[in-house]
């Protein structure tokens, strides 16, 4: 067990050390060449995209909920309100 944790961590110490100096450039900006620009849009992208994303689950979930009350009123109806009068 000894040797696979050795192993192991000497594995990820070396893959980690690779790629520090393996994705580095001269400019700094990485691989995607981001500037301030591309870093402005992205994030307003995420401030306009987040409130539209809860919009539509909120609309998704209301009418799951619909749904589910339509069910249940029609189980309702079809088994007559003594089975639902009463308790244990």
């Amino acid at each position: 067990m000894r040797r696979i944790t050795t192993a192991f961590t000497t594995l990820w110490i070396v893959f980690f050390a690779g790629t520090s100096s393996a994705l580095a450039q001269e400019s700094g900006a990485g691989q995607l060449h981001a500037t301030e620009k591309l870093i402005t849009q992205f994030g307003l992208g995420l401030i306009i995209a987040f409130p539209i994303f809860v919009w539509a689950m909120s609309r998704l979930q209301a009418g799951l909920e619909k749904r589910k009350d339509r069910k249940k009123a029609a189980y309702r109806k079809s088994k007559g309100s003594a089975a639902w009068k009463g308790g244990w």
